[in-house]
């Protein structure tokens, strides 16, 4: 999913955050205000260990230059301690990984990993952290202190905030491989189902291409341009 239109999961702890504080807010009428803490106490129950205890969403957001320099407002400091030392262990593990693809050497660079996400947390903490970015991809395709680091943070912020994009992708296949095309090869079925929920993206001579195809096959589609 190239073009994703979602958020990530990145964002949540300050969707949740900000939801928390918004329901805060007394409300006039007696009713309203009988749904309001309904909802509070609900939120809290169901999404709180997000902002109290070290998790994924934690991690994406530590990452994520739009969002961690926030996290420190409404994060416990204890909790952040952890999530960044699992952070560092992470990107350890994940140097290491990369190493042994590349057939290449691997140091003894705990060190060096920690002094990276240390001095990440610390850039992020800072009065020097960035105010204002608009996409955290672009950002961090420009960081040039260390490139291991920026393919691990593109990692984390690759994470849907919700399954709807594999819902649909699952509703792909179901309109795609029906008992009429019951002998299409599993791969060619994989091949169709990214072209189909990829076809925004592609040049518009290409999209007309695709569209004749599966029209000829009687595939299933649905393009919003």
């Amino acid at each position: 999913m190239c073009k994703e239109t979602y958020i990530t999961i990145s964002a949540v702890p300050q969707l949740v955050f900000d939801l928390q504080e918004d329901l805060k807010v007394l409300q006039e009428t007696r009713e309203a205000e009988t749904l309001r803490k309904a909802l509070l106490a609900s939120t809290k129950q169901r999404l709180n260990y997000i902002l109290e205890e070290p998790n994924i969403a934690l991690k994406a957001a530590c990452m994520d230059p739009q969002h961690a320099p926030n996290l420190k407002k409404f994060v416990k400091k204890e909790v952040l301690d952890s999530v960044w030392q699992q952070l560092s262990d992470d990107y350890d593990n994940f140097a290491r990984k990369i190493a042994t693809e590349e057939d290449s050497q691997y140091p003894d660079a705990n060190e060096i990993v920690k002094d990276q996400i240390i001095c990440l947390r610390n850039f992020f903490e800072s009065d020097k952290a960035p105010k204002k970015v608009s996409n955290s991809l672009i950002w961090w395709k420009n960081w040039k202190a260390g490139e291991k680091l920026a393919d691990f943070a593109k990692k984390l912020l690759c994470i849907p905030a919700t399954s709807c994009s594999s819902e649909r992708c699952f509703s792909s296949a179901g309109n795609i491989y029906t008992e009429a095309r019951a002998r299409l090869d599993p791969d060619t079925v994989e091949k169709v189902v990214f072209v189909r929920e990829n076809l925004k993206i592609l040049p518009e001579d290409l999209k007309e291409l695709l569209k004749v195809y599966f029209k000829e096959h009687d595939i299933n589609y649905q393009l919003n341009d």
